[in-house]
């Protein structure tokens, strides 16, 4: 039996249309999209969606300039035309030096995804999604809690990971996840078919998008 990872490249040669694939070290195979917030298309299985199933996914939303396109088009209404067309969205804030995403876990679930979105297209036109200097840490975490993007919990968290770290600043990635996912068993029947299925939503979500 072929390995999934393999399955994911076929099915994505033949989902990318115009488009190139691309190859990331750990999470492999990819379609390069310039994607309004967005620009990777994955299949991988990923641990926040059901058991037993793989997931075509984007996140939006992943690094500062990413967000800052995102945020200029995206709202709630497009969460709901998503849920339309079978996709589900999460949010995904975190934080990243240069290119690195830091491994600090936000837990803090007091603000509804409508919320949260509207937050965020608020702090675009505020100049707030950016890098923060180590001298504005305290700001930085003080608007956080205020918005309720971060609770208690995550602020020991972050000022406990910056303890041992030299990094001078951090930028805040408040990102989006669409996923759809499938059963597992779908791999092994008739790729051609499920290929047809996964480009047809993508396609749907493109649009919305836009």
């Amino acid at each position: 039996m072929r390995e999934h990872r393999e399955i994911y490249t076929e099915l994505l040669t033949l989902v990318k249309g115009e488009y190139r694939l691309g190859e990331h070290p750990i999470g492999g195979t990819y379609i390069e999209y310039p994607g309004n917030g967005f620009n990777r298309v994955c299949l991988f299985e990923p641990e926040y969606a059901p058991a037993g199933t793989f997931s075509l996914a984007i996140y939006a939303g992943d690094t500062c300039n990413q967000a800052r396109a995102l945020y200029k088009h995206f709202s709630y209404t497009k969460v709901l035309d998503l849920e339309k067309c079978d996709w589900t969205t999460k949010s995904h804030f975190h934080f990243a030096w240069q290119r690195k995403n830091l491994p600090i876990i936000i837990s803090s679930d007091e603000l509804s995804l409508g919320e949260y979105i509207g937050f965020w297209r608020w702090a675009l036109k505020e100049g707030y999604i950016r890098l923060y200097k180590k001298s504005e840490f305290d700001i930085l975490l003080k608007r956080m809690r205020d918005a309720r993007v971060m609770n208690d919990l995550d602020v020991a968290r972050f000022n406990e990971y910056f303890k041992s770290k030299k990094y001078q600043s951090v930028i805040t990635c408040p990102g989006i996840i669409n996923r759809i996912s499938y059963p597992i068993e779908r791999l092994n029947g008739n790729t051609k078919v499920l290929a047809a299925e996964l480009k047809e939503k993508l396609n749907l979500l493109f649009e919305i998008y836009g």
